[in-house]
């Protein structure tokens, strides 16, 4: 049977993605936990028996990635690059909400019909429901998956390296009550209602935000997952989801904060050789020498699923180049046939 975990309030004059709007009134949405998929096999064991009650061993790590409904050509090139194979010691499966568009959700579920891996949560798929899907993240693991070591949660635009991550995992060893993560320091609320990162000053007073793990890339322990989840719903939904999970939640549990070796927008790109040491990249960060070449040979020591990553993404970004040129070149065109034209006449 499902529970309220949360009644979610918002402004009608903005929508849940932070788009402006005009007017509006103050709208009570309630949030209920489950799952219209939940595909409790994806957490494997090493006895072949899965899911919620399985008695083999249990997974090392739980990839959960999390993607919006429309992102389906992300998804596609995550199964084709670094989705881990089926295994006794990873989990993998992207989690979704429930689209905003009544026509998306067929398309979601086709898609889920022909690869079995998405979970699609009850909360609406929005930027204003961030939390929401991370809580619902939270409950699947610990739901399904709770004998796992460790969940490690990834957004869509990165890449994993989940050999690296399993060699990573493997030298912790009984870690407990710990997150895994780029700390933020010093960070102020946005107060601008234009903003989709927009916070009020009645879900947050102060003026600067506790330190906390930015939630592009995370790895918590199951223990500290339990926890956060357990203390989630005395907390508003509204609130930044880095700043609750990372930030609030892990300073009131005492959960141990440590550093995540990952590359995200904003710093320096390295070389391939070097990437080959970080559990996670992001898309925009993706050099072209990473695709080649280098020192130590094609790829300079970059794991194959790398390399095909990125070279899909550094594909995409040229394409995307040219998509923009075309509004301009079709302009001059145009010109060009109005000047024919014109002396054509003469």
């Amino acid at each position: 049977m499902q529970s309220i975990l949360y009644t979610v309030e918002y402004d009608t004059a903005r929508s849940h993605d932070g788009t402006g709007g005009t007017g509006g009134t103050l709208v009570r949405e309630q949030y209920e936990r489950g799952f219209s998929r939940a595909h409790a096999e994806l957490c494997p064991t090493r006895g072949g028996t899965g899911g919620a009650g399985g008695t083999g061993g249990a997974p090392l790590v739980m990839i959960l990635v999390k993607s919006a409904p429309r992102n389906r050509a992300r998804r596609q090139l995550i199964r084709d690059s670094w989705k881990p194979p089926p295994s006794a010691r990873v989990g993998f499966g992207f989690v979704v909400g429930r689209p905003a568009l009544p026509g998306e959700l067929p398309l979601l579920r086709l898609e889920d019909d022909r690869h079995r891996d998405l979970i699609i949560g009850n909360s609406v798929d929005t930027y204003r429901n961030l939390t929401l899907k991370a809580v619902s993240v939270l409950e699947w693991v610990t739901r399904y998956c709770g004998r796992a070591r460790l969940l490690l949660r990834s957004d869509d635009d990165f890449f994993v390296n989940v050999p690296r991550v399993l060699r990573w995992a493997r030298g912790l060893g009984a870690a407990r009550n710990a997150m895994f993560g780029a700390v933020l320091r010093g960070r102020p609320p946005y107060r601008d209602r234009r903003s989709k990162w927009f916070v009020s000053r009645e879900t947050y007073n102060g003026s600067v935000y506790p330190d906390f793990v930015e939630g592009e890339v995370i790895a918590v322990t199951l223990d500290a997952a339990r926890a956060l989840l357990a203390a989630a719903g005395a907390h508003s939904a509204l609130l930044v989801e880095d700043v609750l999970f990372g930030g609030i939640l892990a300073r009131e549990l005492n959960i141990t904060v440590r550093p995540l070796p990952v590359l995200k927008q904003g710093m320096p790109c390295r070389a391939p050789a070097a990437m080959a040491a970080l559990l996670a990249v992001r898309a925009a960060c993706l050099p072209a020498a990473a695709c080649g070449g280098g020192a130590g040979g094609r790829g300079g020591g970059v794991p194959p699923a790398f390399q095909l990553h990125c070279a899909a993404v550094l594909n995409k970004q040229r394409f995307r180049k040219v998509e923009r040129k075309i509004p301009f070149l079709q302009m001059l065109h145009k010109i060009k046939s109005s000047i024919v034209g014109y002396f054509q006449r003469l």
